[in-house]
């Protein structure tokens, strides 16, 4: 067996499920080749698939076992060549094997740190639960990365109109701006153009449905189970809901998927401000999913002009306001965290005046 490589060992560097996922999947994909060698549909892997996006591309190391294998860039696909002999996937497959088997038993059923001992039962399970989630929603950011979905989401936007409408703007923004103040450059003001776009013209909040039946605002009816094409973008939640007048039933699911939700164009903040992030990362920004515990969700934006995280809300069309939901809704915030490509990071001091109350 040869030395294990570095890039099969950065598997290891994520959480235990989607390890798990990531390891299974490349041998799948190893072993269909392999057992059928001339079959083109096993040597071409879509990149916008839901096994794509959700168990290789957000895995530490995944893609570049791919590339290690033999597969190469086509256009929104990796292929791997019709005379590629085979020999470099044959020996990462073997390795892959190896970690499963005997590096993988070895992991701890926790997530990598494991949890205090000195904590009661009841901290633990809190821990764990929100160690989970952080892992979780860390996970599903990455999704935004995605070159295909990227792509989708270019189609959806006024790309064009909303750099004219910057770059108008930027000037006249500038000069009201005072001396000891910081100017916004062309992407802040980009940013200004995206929010109110997206509230006003492209996303639309759901509350409930009316009845397309007699036209009366349905109510809700409780929870349902989930389709397998519900589940498969990320609707594990639905909602039915049903006319008092005429007894006609309806459904919305909450879907988590960005690609999803550039097709519905409708929901709660958790729909807002996920195809929001994504839309900004799709036009280059810095941009982060930001979760309040409390019970909301926003974007923050890195502006280069002012050297820091911009909060931007996409559902009050509002731009670094970071102390609207303490002083203007009266929450009682806790915890609040900022998910990226690069990082998980708690922000609850941005939100709050409160500092040692909190």
């Amino acid at each position: 067996m040869d030395k294990m490589s570095s890039c099969i060992l950065s598997l290891l560097d994520n959480d235990e499920e989607l390890l798990h996922a990531a390891v299974d999947t490349l041998l799948k994909i190893a072993d269909n080749i392999l057992r059928d060698p001339s079959n083109e549909k096993f040597r071409s892997v879509n990149l916008s698939s839901c096994v794509m996006e959700q168990k290789l591309i957000p895995a530490i190391g995944a893609l570049e076992v791919l590339f290690l294998m033999g597969f190469e860039e086509g256009n929104d696909k990796l292929i791997l060549p019709k005379d590629d002999p085979l020999n470099n996937l044959r020996r990462y497959r073997q390795q892959l094997l190896k970690l499963k088997h005997d590096r993988m038993k070895k992991l701890p059923t926790t997530v990598k740190g494991g949890l205090s001992k000195t904590l009661t039962p009841e901290l633990q399970e809190m821990e764990s639960k929100l160690r989970s989630n952080l892992v979780r929603e860390f996970e599903r950011v990455l999704i935004y990365e995605s070159p295909a979905l990227q792509e989708k989401a270019r189609h959806c936007m006024p790309v064009q109109e909303l750099h004219e409408r910057a770059r108008s703007k930027l000037s006249i923004m500038n000069k009201e701006f005072g001396k000891d103040e910081k100017p916004l450059d062309f992407q802040d003001c980009v940013l200004v153009e995206l929010l109110a776009w997206f509230k006003n013209d492209f996303f639309k909040w759901f509350d409930a449905p009316t009845c397309p039946q007699c036209h009366s605002k349905m109510t809700s009816a409780g929870s349902l189970l989930p389709t397998e094409d519900d589940l498969a973008w990320g609707g594990s939640r639905v909602e039915g809901y049903s006319c008092r007048d005429c007894g006609t039933t309806d459904r919305f699911v909450r879907y988590n998927h960005p690609a999803k939700l550039l097709e519905t164009r409708q929901g709660r903040c958790g729909e807002w401000a996920n195809c929001f992030t994504h839309l900004c990362r799709t036009l280059g920004m810095d941009a982060r999913y930001v979760h309040d515990y409390t019970d909301h969700v926003w974007t923050e934006v890195f502006s280069q002009s002012q050297n820091r995280w911009l909060h931007a809300d996409c559902c009050e069309n509002k731009l670094d306001n970071p102390l609207i939901y303490e002083n203007g809704w009266g929450k009682k915030l806790t915890y609040i965290f900022a998910f990226s490509r690069d990082e998980v990071v708690d922000v609850t001091w941005r939100y709050t005046t409160k500092q040692n109350e909190l």
